[in-house]
């Protein structure tokens, strides 16, 4: 019986008679950006795909309590930070977009835990296309010179040094739910459950999965029996399910092979860390406002993070107060004021904050646990250790302070360190709210999760999809690369 007003490809799991067996090819438990990739990449072929979604096709409550859990360390947001109805975290994110660097799957020495099994060249061919789904702009690269010269918008470098260079990003957050959710409408080979719930995986005698058990708020129970699954659930949920699906009773966890498994938690490092007085007028790229087109970020070179031993970090500048005196502002010494009104002749001095977004260092100790409570559906909530090294507070350190002295060698401006989260307290910083790492991927199964194609070391039929399986995430924002790795996972699984 299917639901009334859904499209008959959309079914309400509650409608599903209880102890039913649903078949398919290719079952997907999440529809977040992976999952709706995915689906949508299947749709049209002779795959029998089956979506299982947690919600509906709006916010409730009682759904989004699922994502109920502890969170020790430093301070974390687990519920706001996340989006469980049709559609995911893509129903509240900013919509940047942009690739990691070559750096970031090359790794870096000084910063153990940091590189991938994979090359950038293996995900080039899926980050177009990933693109194009994610902001649905124009076919525009990443590359700074060509933004030079092909658009009348002021595409200066504020500065451009050995240590640093600017990064462009495309922002235009594109809802899946209301974009994407038309297209599995039409598909006749993939059907969406809504309110069903992931709640067990079973496994055969060779740690293949041979069903997903589900379940919904209002009591029914079913399984869906496949020959390929997906966990397409976040970083957390993925280790959830993980981490409560042992091998063989009271044995260890599928994939964790060496005590990876919900290990690597990650999220990128954010916070404003001081105020620069620009010398000369910012350009367009830098500013706000051009959502739909384009922002640059001041980022470091890979020379630049050798050189000092750094990581992954953007400068993102915002702008401040405007001083309605200059010969008195408040917070600037006076020789400061007068050498950049100097430089500025006949501009007016406009103050930016400056905001960071850094990369951490893979961090076994911050990882998720399934706790002893659980939730309305009887499966184990979580607890989320977030925990910063000290590495990683002396690497933003030395990056905010290498941006103001190269800004003031420059002649750009003046900038005031105001950073109190610089330190070894993790409290005053903020986070991007981009879950990563958990189920990471390596060649060596003592490594990681997943292999370097994102299906769970020891099992044949069960893959990972999205940024869970990052070994180290960069300064870009993940959602560019959790759709191009979706995408080459859809090649992998048509392929059969």
């Amino acid at each position: 019986m299917r639901s009334p007003g859904l499209a008959e490809l959309f079914i309400t799991a509650d409608t599903v008679p209880s102890g039913s067996t649903i078949r398919a090819d290719v079952v997907i438990a999440g529809a977040g950006a992976a999952g709706i990739t995915i689906a949508r990449e299947l749709a049209g072929t002779d795959l029998k795909v089956v979506v299982l979604e947690s919600g509906g096709f709006e916010y409730e409550r009682e759904t989004q309590a699922l994502y109920y859990g502890t969170v020790s360390g430093s301070p974390y947001d687990l519920e706001g930070s996340r989006l469980r109805f049709f559609g995911g975290t893509t129903n509240h994110w900013g919509g940047w977009v942009r690739p990691l660097d070559d750096s970031d799957f090359a790794g870096r020495d000084w910063i153990p835990g940091t590189g991938w099994p994979i090359e950038r060249a293996e995900l080039d061919p899926y980050y177009a296309r990933a693109f194009e789904i994610t902001s649905q702009l124009d076919d525009r690269n990443f590359v700074w010179e060509d933004w030079r010269t092909e658009t009348a918008l002021d595409v200066s470098p504020l500065i451009e040094t050995e240590n640093f260079t600017s990064a462009i990003y495309r922002i235009s957050p594109v809802r899946f739910n209301d974009t994407y959710r038309p297209d599995l409408e039409a598909a006749d080979n993939v059907t969406v459950y809504l309110r069903a719930n992931l709640v067990d995986i079973r496994l055969d005698e060779s740690d293949d999965v041979e069903a997903f058990g589900v379940a919904t708020l209002q009591g029914n129970t079913f399984e869906v029996v496949g020959s390929q699954y997906v966990l397409a659930l976040g970083a957390i949920d993925n280790a959830r399910m993980l981490l409560r699906t042992p091998t063989v009773p009271s044995g260890p966890a599928l994939g964790d092979h060496s005590d990876k498994l919900g290990r690597y938690f990650m999220d990128h490092i954010e916070a404003p860390v001081g105020t620069v007085v620009l010398s000369t007028d910012l350009p367009d790229v830098y500013k706000g406002g051009n959502q739909g087109l384009v922002r640059a970020a001041l980022t470091l070179t890979p020379e630049a993070q050798q050189a000092h031993e750094l990581g992954g970090v953007a400068f993102v500048l915002e702008e401040g107060p405007r001083w309605e005196d200059p010969n008195h502002p408040e917070e600037l010494p006076p020789e400061v004021v007068a050498g950049v009104l100097g430089a500025l002749q006949d501009s007016e001095p406009t103050t930016w904050v400056v905001h960071v977004r850094a990369e951490p260092q893979p961090n076994p100790a911050s990882r998720i646990t399934i706790n002893g409570e659980v939730d309305a559906l009887g499966v184990n909530t979580v607890d989320v250790h977030r925990e910063l090294t000290a590495e990683d507070h002396a690497r933003l350190g030395r990056a905010v302070e290498l941006l103001a002295s190269e800004l003031g060698e420059q002649g750009a401006g003046w900038m005031r360190i105001d950073a109190p989260g610089l330190g070894e307290n993790d409290s005053s910083l903020f986070y991007g709210f981009h879950h990563m790492g958990t189920t990471r991927m390596s060649v060596d199964p003592a490594d990681g999760v997943v292999d370097p194609d994102g299906r769970v070391h020891g099992s044949d039929n069960l893959w990972v999809a999205g940024s869970s399986v990052f070994p180290s995430v960069g300064y870009a924002n993940p959602t560019l690369t959790i759709v191009a790795l979706a995408l080459r996972m859809s090649d992998q699984l048509a392929a059969g």
